[in-house]
């Protein structure tokens, strides 16, 4: 995307008008050639063109979108930066963001995006936005960075096998012990390897409609022991006659268990971690609520990043592959914390149809 677009004067016609308009042969040609989505937005956000990129992106067509709110086809998450970009275009800014977009199938596409003013005869009377899909784009940075962070956890690893393979071999009276640190470390290391493959090829899933219940109380089975380790209660309230998700029991197990370990680490003295399971009248919500710790507000936006965590022994990489794993199932994933009271982690899945 070109990084100096200019501001475009143009009166600001409906949408049968401008087609109709022998007189705009410019702008004709800016709408139909460009190679990026592009729209033209009235100042109550009402969708007044739409170019056949962005037909192609959300599955709409022109007519079927025109004249409808765009601010609705824009994701909550990133509604409230659209809406910020907007009105400093209307003000004669030009704004560039990362925005989330609900295709027609219900798909989310990420594209950068670019407001400008649109101008007429009586100032700016709309607002231009141009955008491009940068999936590939981000999917590429995430894999570099997680290969930068894997590389340097790798190195950190060797030195410690390095350190303790000398000790061994000086005759250290410490031996079992440092056999034991050396396999955690090998283990550690297969992890990481097992996460850059995962990240460098699609994760694959099997999808079958199953109860949520069902699912979650598997979890639970399996962490029983676990949850009288670390002396942590879980209690669950599980709404009635909840619908089928289509899902991959098992990669969604995969979230849920890291989700209830994170939480069990974060309470080194026990604690109590509900889980509360709602639904709407297309989602079903399943929220992870403890009383640990807590993240404070100035690392909550870290969290997810590969190699960031607040664990001694953390990798970061658990919560970032339960992410993609929500997503591939065309779900959400929220975190909310409070320093010293606790994290709740919520999830989104839409319900079969």
């Amino acid at each position: 995307m070109e990084q100096n677009q200019p501001n475009v004067k143009m009166d600001f016609p409906s949408y049968k008008n401008y087609k109709e308009s022998s007189k705009q042969p410019f702008h004709t040609a800016f709408f139909e050639n460009h190679p990026d989505v592009v729209c033209l937005l009235s100042k109550q956000k009402k969708v007044q063109l739409f170019n056949q990129v962005a037909e192609r992106v959300t599955g709409y067509i022109a007519r079927e979108i025109t004249h409808q709110s765009f601010n609705e086809m824009v994701d909550k998450e990133t509604r409230f930066l659209f809406s910020r970009g907007f009105e400093k275009a209307l003000n004669g800014e030009t704004t560039e963001q990362q925005m989330k977009i609900k295709t027609k199938s219900g798909d989310m596409v990420h594209l950068h995006a670019k407001l400008f003013p649109a101008k007429g005869e009586t100032g700016v009377e709309g607002v231009f936005l141009v955008a491009r899909d940068n999936k590939a784009e981000q999917e590429k940075n995430e894999t570099a960075l997680i290969a930068a962070g894997a590389a340097h956890e790798i190195k950190n690893q060797l030195t410690t096998l390095k350190g303790f393979t000398k000790l061994i071999q000086n005759g250290s009276e410490n031996k079992d012990e440092h056999c034991n640190i050396i396999m955690s470390e090998l283990e550690r290391m297969e992890y990481i390897l097992e996460v850059i493959g995962s990240s460098a090829r699609p994760l694959t899933f099997e999808f079958k409609e199953e109860q949520i219940e069902d699912v979650i109380e598997g979890v639970l089975d399996l962490l029983r022991k676990e949850c009288e380790t670390y002396q942590v209660q879980v209690t669950t309230e599980i709404e009635s006659n909840l619908p089928y998700v289509e899902i991959d029991e098992k990669r969604l197990k995969q979230v849920f268990i890291n989700i209830l370990k994170n939480a069990m680490e974060a309470m080194v003295m026990g604690g109590h971690v509900h889980i509360n399971v709602t639904k709407n009248d297309s989602e079903i919500l399943i929220a992870f609520k403890d009383n640990g710790c807590g993240i404070p507000d100035s690392h909550l936006h870290q969290i997810g990043k590969p190699f960031y965590t607040t664990k001694e022994k953390g990798t970061g990489l658990g919560l970032l592959i339960s992410k993609m794993i929500i997503e591939a199932h065309k779900g959400k994933m929220a975190i909310t914390s409070k320093e010293g009271e606790g994290t709740t982690i919520t999830i989104s899945l839409p319900v079969s149809r």
